[in-house]
């Protein structure tokens, strides 16, 4: 059962080398497991003194990027993203599910206490290559014995609802060793008690916990403790914990090896009259397995997901950054985070926390998604399989409203309903409903997966475009159409008119609706007319979106080259003394300035400009975005960590070095560098981002939102010397090398690909690599 902590990689660990109880929330984030259908955080598996996970409080919906958050040394978390339930102030969301981590020691009936022991040589570290989380403790009882401790965790990701906890210790005197053994189900992390009926029990040396959501969900929860020496273990149950004991008499340097296997078994997976049977089932057929035996099974899995997906770095970076280890950690969490699922997508935190209640924005279909398009196009499909599944509730919405057509909501339970409570963003973040469309047709453009678009997507596509028919407006002595009452990404800005990223994918909508339907019609024109008689779709209809897109237009300065943000940007908002005001840069700056005030000062929350221009570079001129850049960049404070992945991206594409790379540090920053904040889980659109920073930005490779052609216009800073990728593009595997002067395209497939860089072409025959200097 015995296992040995491997040497520290550098390039592919994430390390705590000293315990500091105030950064504890932080590692718990950025150390968290999953499978891609259950993540759990890192909490420590002995826990604290005096930190109470069943507190009940108040938490109301406003600003979450600006919230402030109950003080607690740990936030436990477990989360499957189809496992929702209702929240007086925050309607439907994910469920905190019972803590099942809980592994307590005592020595001479002395608990081992982080905060309190006295311990030395602590180091925990994530070895993302492998996708395990390891720590190691040299503790000093009060009687002066000498513990050696180490602790390994793993997910699995074939066994999706399973952990893995491996100890092993050894005392160099002889004491009396208690393990314990517990799940605790009162967790109220999110302020409230979302279970209905909850019981704790044991089978044997088997405890579980058994609990029903309030919206009649039920969960078993099980975990049983292995040992390497002849044990009797004892249970206590509480009302709501379930613990198992075992007791040890260890001699001089003998080793106690603990492996606790825990299984969460839901009914929205398995029929709920046998959970239990299932659970108990998983963990007795893991625990007849050798130790290194059930490990290397999930070692075997990540080396083929890391195959598909590794990114490599070489670069000689400033002082406290790491490129090569940011963009395998942002790798690594997008993967454990997504599985083959497709009635519940990503969150903004990723489930690594409750935060956003597990409801799916735009983060998803814009700054996440693209890494699955182009390293897991299996995954990437879920994405639009899920909005089609949602498409009814979002016909509703739309009719709440007024309209036809369908309109998305700003934020999705896994039933495709709205769950956002502030009526700013329900109401006017409408570009959602846009961003749904650009997710299919990057997913469709970039794989070739026309079936999709012709069986689903073009049904999305129309009664979007529907939406939007209706939602324009027409102004006195103005020509055209305009979309009016807005908040366009930059949520500082909460009503305003023709805002620019708005209006141009709103077009955009209106023009693939009509592309797809053309496309559809001439491939496949019974499931055409199969189409319009199932949505009384009428052929005119093309006609109006047609003539509504060609009239829509974006707020621009021809003289500047500036495009506006909104009608009247330049001149709507108060000037503010940015500087004056944000005394501390390490804090966000919302917090300096009331709302009220945010919302009628020139202050900007997020690129949202530079998010047009970030994701659609080939549709505006240089002179557009760099004189766009330079007259947002004084006010844009980048509250929102969405924001720096398209500050980044624009400013790679006009070929600012510098800034592209000051941009990637400010990503790392938010999540892995040394000031982040992620105490209430990672920033996920940012961790989709950091992908897109590497693979569009500096490597330059232009999306198939943009290109039919792989196409690159690289932007290597002069920190980074190379980068090496895989990519799959339209069906075909890829390896790609971007370093200071040349770029190498290595074909993986069975047919010719053609490339081009900064306009040339080029061509990579089967199994060949293709050098192309730039």
């Amino acid at each position: 059962m015995s296992f040995q902590p491997p040497k520290i990689d550098h390039n592919w660990c994430i390390i705590e080398n000293s315990f500091d109880v105030t950064k504890n929330r932080h590692y718990e984030s950025v150390f968290s497991l999953g499978t891609g259908f259950m993540t759990t955080r890192a909490s420590i598996d002995e826990g604290f003194q005096d930190d109470d996970q069943s507190v009940e409080y108040e938490r109301r919906m406003d600003n979450t990027t600006l919230e402030k958050t109950r003080a607690s040394k740990s936030r436990w978390g477990t989360f499957m993203p189809v496992v929702q339930a209702n929240h007086p102030n925050l309607n439907k969301g994910i469920v905190n599910l019972p803590f099942y981590l809980g592994l307590s020691i005592f020595i001479d009936d002395e608990k081992l206490d982080l905060e309190h022991s006295n311990i030395h040589d602590y180091c925990r570290w994530l070895d993302l290559q492998t996708g395990t989380l390891y720590r190691r403790v040299t503790w000093e009882t009060q009687s002066g014995k000498q513990v050696e401790i180490a602790w390994r965790r793993y997910m699995n990701p074939k066994d999706r609802f399973a952990c893995v906890q491996d100890v092993n210790l050894t005392v160099n005197q002889p004491a009396i060793v208690l393990v314990e053994n517990f799940i605790d189900n009162n967790v109220r992390t999110n302020g409230y008690d979302k279970f209905s009926q909850h019981s704790v029990d044991a089978k044997g040396e088997l405890i579980y916990s058994d609990v029903t959501t309030n919206l009649n969900n039920r969960i078993i929860t099980a975990s049983q403790c292995y040992f390497n020496l002849p044990v009797q273990q004892n249970v206590v149950l509480t009302t709501r914990q379930a613990t198992g004991s075992a007791s040890f008499c260890l001699g001089s340097d003998e080793t106690l090896e603990i492996r606790k296997i825990s299984f969460t078994a839901a009914d929205a997976y398995f029929p709920s009259h046998q959970l239990l049977e299932i659970a108990r089932e998983n963990i007795q057929k893991f625990g007849q397995l050798d130790t290194e035996g059930l490990y290397t099974l999930h070692t075997n899995v990540w080396a083929e997901q890391w195959r598909k997906s590794d990114i490599q770095i070489t670069a000689t970076d400033a002082l406290g950054y790491n490129s090569q280890l940011a963009i395998r950690s942002a790798v690594f969490h997008l993967l454990k985070a997504k599985g083959l699922e497709d009635r519940a997508l990503l969150c903004p935190k990723g489930c690594t926390t409750e935060m956003y209640y597990g409801s799916v924005f735009w983060d998803f279909e814009v700054f996440m998604l693209p890494f699955f398009i182009y390293t897991h196009p299996e995954l990437a499909r879920t994405a639009p399989s899920f909005r089609y599944n949602g498409l009814e509730s979002a016909r509703k919405l739309a009719r709440t409203y007024g309209y036809g057509g369908a309109k998305y909501p700003w934020q999705s339970d896994c039933s495709g309903n709205e769950t956002c409570v502030p009526w700013q963003y329900t109401d006017h973040q409408v570009h959602i409903a846009a961003d749904v469309v650009l997710g299919i047709w990057h997913y469709v453009r970039a794989t070739g997966d026309k079936e999709f678009l012709f069986e689903k997507g073009i049904e999305i596509f129309i009664e979007t475009a529907r939406y939007w028919l209706e939602r324009v407006d027409r102004l006195p002595g103005r020509p055209g159409f305009h979309i009016l009452g807005v908040m366009g990404p930059d949520e500082y800005k909460p009503i305003t008119n023709n805002n620019a990223y708005t209006n141009f994918v709103a077009r955009l909508n209106l023009q693939l609706a009509v592309e797809a339907a053309g496309e559809v019609k001439l491939n496949d024109p019974e499931r055409y007319d199969r189409l319009c008689e199932k949505i009384g779709f009428r052929e005119s209809e093309l006609l109006e979106f047609q003539q509504v897109a060609e009239q829509i237009s974006l707020p621009q300065d021809d003289k500047r080259n500036v495009v506006w943000q909104c009608d009247d940007f330049d001149t709507a908002f108060a000037e503010i003394d940015i500087a004056g005001k944000w005394t501390d840069r390490t804090r966000l700056f919302g917090f300096y300035v009331s709302q009220e005030k945010r919302y009628r000062s020139k202050v900007i929350k997020q690129a949202d400009v530079l998010a047009l221009l970030g994701v659609f570079p080939y549709h505006f001129t240089t002179d557009q975005k760099a004189a766009s850049f330079k007259y947002y960049e004084p006010f844009t404070i980048h509250d929102s960590s969405n924001s720096m992945t398209h500050r980044q991206m624009v400013a790679a594409d006009l070929g600012w070095k510098d800034l592209a790379y000051e941009s990637w540090q400010r990503s790392i920053d938010i999540d892995f560098g040394n000031l982040p904040r992620s105490n209430d889980g990672l920033h996920y659109a940012n961790v989709g981002g950091m992908w897109q920073q590497v693979v569009f930005g500096f490597a330059g490779l232009a999306s198939a939102l943009n290109k039919q052609n792989l196409e690159f216009k690289p932007c290597i800073p002069d920190q980074i010397q190379s980068i090496t990728f895989p990519l799959s593009w339209k069906g075909q595997s890829l390896r790609i090398t971007v370093s200071t002067n040349i770029i190498g395209v290595m074909n993986l497939s069975d047919d010719v690909i053609d490339f081009y860089v900064d306009g040339k072409k080029y061509q990579a025959d089967p199994g060949q690599s293709t050098e192309a200097g730039y």
